[in-house]
């Protein structure tokens, strides 16, 4: 029998009150993407990815890992010059053990920006006001938004997309197409004509033009790559 049912989900952003990852996050400008979290024994593992704009930070990153008495091992499972992927293995703490349990029904995965750790959980079976409470002896709550489950879907596809795309691109690449959206390029009609926008950004048109073609190409590999036939 199919049941067809309006799921939602809540977006809670915290404050952690202790958080490793969380302070690092902040301390050196890293997006952190936690992918999931595992246990063995009395050991947890989690897996996550990590954006940084300078590889300092995250040599830094390392550092600060490898030197925590709470953490055993620390594996480099894939890095380029602005992404990294790790595998970190600690000693079991609260947090996790209640993502284990789901205790608290954390959709991963969750994302740790300057600081902040944004969750996105489903309360099935529980009441939303006892999920929050949970979460709160974690970290101070700064928002809380009720979305529809595609919609939260698609928060937490972005929390590794944007990882990705921001490796790939490089940092004027990201300026310039950042502005571009801001200032409406890409609206229909659009609010800025490619002109003006060179000028705002003090470069030519050629050259404002090249920033935003070869980001634009990257960003469509990216997306179409594996969606795409090989041969058409």
């Amino acid at each position: 029998m199919v049941k067809y049912s309006s799921l939602v989900a809540y977006y809670i952003v915290i404050k952690p009150y202790e958080s490793l990852l969380s302070r690092l996050s902040k301390q050196y400008s890293i997006f952190i993407t936690d992918l999931g979290v595992f246990r063995s024994k009395n050991r947890i593992s989690t897996v996550i990815k990590c954006y940084f704009k300078k590889p300092s930070d995250f040599d830094n990153l390392l550092k600060d890992l490898v030197s925590n008495p709470n953490i055993f091992q620390v594996k480099v499972l894939g890095k380029n010059r602005k992404a990294s992927s790790l595998m970190i293995t600690k000693k079991v703490c609260d947090f996790y053990e209640k993502i284990l349990a789901n205790e608290i029904p954390i959709l991963l995965p969750y994302s740790i920006i300057y600081g902040y750790k944004r969750l996105v959980v489903i309360p099935i079976g529980v009441e939303i006001e006892n999920i929050i409470r949970m979460v709160s002896h974690y970290g101070r709550i700064v928002h809380v938004e009720l979305l529809p489950f595609d919609k939260a879907l698609l928060k937490l596809s972005n929390y590794i997309n944007i990882v990705n795309l921001f490796s790939l691109l490089s940092d004027k690449q990201l300026g310039v197409l950042s502005l571009a959206y801001v200032k409406g390029f890409y609206e229909w009609p659009r609010k800025i004509s490619i002109s003006k926008l060179a000028t705002l950004l003090g470069l030519s048109k050629s050259t404002t033009c090249e920033y935003l073609r070869k980001a634009e190409s990257k960003i469509v590999k990216y997306a179409l790559t594996d969606l795409l036939p090989e041969q058409i």
